[in-house]
């Protein structure tokens, strides 16, 4: 253990210091609100400083996988639990569980142990089964299966101090994490059923006095000001996703053009997207590409309808199309992403070896990437090269009765080229998202 030389600095707007007040006279503690809000900084100053007072040796934290809870709750950009006990505590082992292990001058020289467990898989619970929990904390409770969060609340029957402290990003007013909990436990606190305390609070971005005029702008600069993006992540309002996708890009398609002779020369990566079809799926074909001002660059989308489409002529739709790529913009191909299908991709292997199954992005990631692309400027196709993907851009709309926000893909209308799309910047995605 090392020795405790510096204190840290919180500084909190009065919403904030409300909330963590009524903390201390509530079972149920959950801060739901948007991205950067500081909801999660609360609950982890809060959580330790029951567990200075706790008589309970085994404390619990969860987020949807163990190296995120260690991640969020643990260190917390310098303000998480191993910063709080910083020179009383030290990273271990509990009956084969990563968990932190706390003893010092704050807990009365009396060890307290902190479990670190992931809560997303149906078995999640397991880790913990059998175990008498004191206090629990869990980030991103949504992102948690319905039997990790009903097992940890029974762990707590016999606790000392019997609080749990949650956060979470608002999402569709059907998810299950408020029918199942949240809005139960609302209805029954109005209704005086309720018994040791319920304290949940909705915060915005703007909650968070900490955040500098120019980090704030720069993030809200990255949604669109109507998007179920912008209501949930800077706003921290439960609302559905309905309607088009990208309505600015569907009322302004031509801001988002750009003509052949206008793009760079030069570009960090250039990838080709394939959709395989069949059953009623078109085989589609995408191609980006980044250039080094960080705008990506659709360089030409095509598809075919499958249609019992024999081999040969897939092979001869997917060469064209590279080839055609290579050929008319002067650039060189550096993956072609595949979703599935083996048998096509190592038919295909059989001539040009650079085909391969792809990172498949979550469903619900892809939309907000693209829209955040689209709101920051960084999003452009070459004119007259990509109609089969503006007519689906175009229309594209949310499917509204899914929880997530996700395009509706029902037979209805084709998305075949806008998935293309998504595998075409999959090999970067995550560089993507962290500009």
């Amino acid at each position: 253990m090392i020795k405790r030389t510096k204190t840290l600095h919180y500084n909190w707007s009065d919403k904030h210091k409300e909330y963590m007040r009524r903390t201390q006279h509530s079972a149920m503690n959950i801060a739901e609100g948007s991205i950067r809000s500081g909801k999660t900084t609360d609950n982890i100053f809060c959580f330790a400083h029951d567990l200075k007072r706790s008589h309970d040796k085994l404390h619990l934290a969860t987020a949807s996988t163990q190296p995120t809870a260690k991640l969020i709750i643990g260190d917390c950009d310098g303000y998480g639990l191993e910063h709080i006990f910083r020179g009383q505590c030290k990273w271990g082992k509990y009956k084969g569980n990563e968990c932190l292990k706390i003893c010092g001058k704050d807990t009365n020289y009396k060890e307290k142990i902190v479990l670190f467990c992931g809560g997303a898989k149906a078995d999640s619970y397991k880790k913990f089964r059998g175990m008498s929990i004191g206090l629990w904390i869990a980030t991103e409770i949504n992102l948690h299966h319905a039997d990790t969060i009903r097992e940890a609340q029974r762990r707590q029957i016999n606790a000392d101090i019997k609080r749990f402290y949650w956060d979470l990003n608002p999402e569709s007013p059907n998810a299950e994490i408020y029918q199942e909990f949240i809005d139960v436990y609302t209805k029954k606190d109005k209704d005086g059923e309720l018994k040791g305390g319920f304290n949940l609070v909705t915060f915005n971005i703007f909650d968070n006095v900490n955040l500098s005029q120019d980090n704030l702008d720069a993030e809200i600069s990255k949604y669109e000001k109507d998007s179920v993006f912008y209501k949930r992540d800077i706003l921290g309002e439960r609302c559905t996703a309905d309607g088009i996708i990208f309505k600015d890009f569907a009322e302004h398609t031509d801001k988002y053009m750009i003509a052949r002779s206008d793009f760079p020369n030069r570009f960090r990566w250039v990838d080709v997207g394939f959709d395989i079809g069949g059953n009623g799926s078109a085989y589609s074909m995408c191609c980006s590409a980044q250039g080094y001002d960080g705008v990506i660059y659709v360089l030409r989308a095509q598809k075919k309808q499958a249609q019992d489409l024999p081999m040969e002529q897939v092979e001869q739709f997917v060469f064209e199309f590279i080839d055609g790529i290579q050929q008319d913009f002067d650039v060189r191909i550096d993956n072609v992403n595949c979703d599935h299908s083996d048998v096509i991709i190592n038919t295909l292997n059989e001539k040009r070896y650079i085909f391969g199954k792809t990172y498949k992005p979550p469903i619900e990631d892809r939309p907000f990437l693209f829209s955040v692309l689209m709101a920051q400027g960084k999003f452009k196709l070459v004119e007259n090269e990509c109609n089969d993907l503006i007519d689906e851009l175009q229309n594209l709309v949310y499917d509204d009765k899914a929880d997530k926000a996700i395009p509706l893909d029902d037979g209805s209308m084709q998305i075949d080229t806008y998935d293309s799309m998504t595998y075409s910047c999959a090999g970067n995605w995550h560089y993507l998202n962290e500009g």
